[in-house]
């Protein structure tokens, strides 16, 4: 019977099954070794271990319930499986504005069943009212894999394909795009469409994501955080402030002016090379885990399980003003020494002015959110400017999009030989121009 419900789950006659990483022989699971040979459904499954009453607190004869099953192999005991529980037990606890993890272990409340179940695949399983997360809304437990070593199954940054589905995320359901709206328009549910995800190679992290931070379903009313940690750019009532987007569809959109290349290889070619961290440069696609994970340095295995930053980061809040000490999560990717520091030579920023680094000018003062949006935008650069911290000047009919624009005047962002700015921050900049 076990063997028939694994084939069943695992893409038909169980073939997917034997190629998992948990059937492995070598590296699979091994929770009971003295009653089980590795890899052997008995780990997970057990005949009688539904409970007579309430069949849907151990379904499909699993030993435990929910992520505790998967929390028997899977936390900081165990050295054959990447440790997932420590990153979500470890953390601070969700709350109405502050958010920390995917809340895998708080969608049973005594024996009330979880809003997870087997099959779901309609827009309202994931939306208000059906909001949860569980394991296997990302994970297929009978068809993921890892990369040949226990507990190993990580994504490969950077590169052309960096945002490629990942071994780990085989057999997961998620969405693709069925038609890319015109840049900076809302997408609708029409958007996108379901499906089961099987291909390392036409598949990608982001389809998993998007099942439930897009308009495929019914999005939440967004709380903003809290302290240093406020993402008002979101929910702004600001006069002339361009809301940044919460819909993952319409930030990503590669026809949009700019993007952090999740989708797609990013826009903005003309980035000096030198100003990257290896292995990133203006090709390489990426991971939305690349920046939401658990933090660095901290326990557990990596992905966006949970964080001690807030909005699930992997380093410090974008939002958090940057010193030589604390390095910014934009900082991954974005090198300290050109945009902080200013080390570099100034030739490795396009902002700036002759030999005058803008950038890092800027970047003691301010943090990055000031400036840029962090998913995407329908502007150059990202750049939309955070009217809570950067005032329009008294008369402009300007919004926090065009407080910048290209120099010479209306030439493209590609070659373009400066900017100008027209907004007040730490002194008025009234068609201030610089000129690289």
């Amino acid at each position: 019977m076990l063997l028939a419900c694994a084939g069943s789950l695992a893409w038909g006659a169980g073939g997917a099954y034997y190629s998992s990483g948990h059937a492995s022989t070598s590296t699979g699971v091994n929770r009971v070794p003295t009653l089980y040979g590795r890899g052997e459904c008995g780990h997970c499954h057990e005949a009688h271990a539904s409970q007579p009453g309430d069949t849907t607190l151990y379904p499909y004869t699993l030993f435990a319930r929910e992520e505790n099953a998967c929390w028997a192999c899977h936390d900081s005991t165990v050295t054959y499986a990447a440790d997932t529980k420590s990153p979500i037990s470890l953390t601070p606890a969700n709350t109405a504005t502050d958010y920390y993890k995917h809340p895998v272990s708080n969608l049973y409340s005594g024996f009330t069943p979880s809003s997870h179940r087997w099959g779901e695949s309609a827009a309202s399983a994931f939306g208000v009212g059906n909001r949860h997360a569980e394991c296997t809304n990302c994970h297929d437990p009978h068809v993921a894999q890892n990369n040949g070593s226990a507990g190993v199954s990580t994504h490969t940054p950077g590169g052309v394909n960096g945002n490629r589905l990942s071994r780990a995320l085989l057999g997961s359901t998620g969405v693709v795009v069925s038609s890319w709206q015109a840049a900076g328009q809302p997408f609708s549910g029409a958007s996108y469409s379901f499906q089961t995800l099987t291909s390392m190679t036409a598949n990608y992290e982001w389809q998993i994501c998007f099942k439930c931070h897009s308009t495929f379903t019914t999005l939440p009313t967004y709380t903003v955080g809290s302290g240093s940690f406020l993402a008002g750019k979101i929910t702004s009532t600001t006069a002339g402030q361009v809301k940044e987007y919460r819909d993952a569809g319409q930030a990503y959109n590669p026809s949009n002016l700019s993007y952090h290349p999740v989708a797609a290889v990013g826009r903005n070619a003309n980035i000096p090379a030198a100003s990257f961290v290896s292995p990133w440069s203006t090709i390489t696609t990426m991971y939305c885990s690349d920046c939401h994970s658990r933090a660095q340095g901290a326990a557990g295995g990596l992905g966006p399980h949970g964080s001690s930053n807030m909005h699930l980061l992997e380093g410090r809040q974008t939002l958090q003003v940057i010193t030589p000490f604390v390095r910014d999560l934009c900082l991954k990717c974005h090198r300290y020494e050109t945009y902080v520091s200013g080390s570099d030579p100034a030739t490795n920023t396009n902002f700036r002015n002759g030999t005058n680094n803008l950038h890092n000018q800027h970047e003691n003062n301010a943090p990055c959110y000031t400036c840029h949006d962090s998913h995407g935008a329908n502007n150059p650069h990202l750049i939309n400017f955070d009217m809570a911290e950067v005032s329009l000047l008294r008369g402009s009919l300007r919004t926090s999009y065009t407080m910048w624009e290209t120099y010479p005047p209306g030439s493209p962002p590609a070659t373009a030989t400066g900017g100008a700015c027209f907004l007040s921050c730490h002194k008025s900049h009234d068609n201030k121009i610089y000129v690289r």
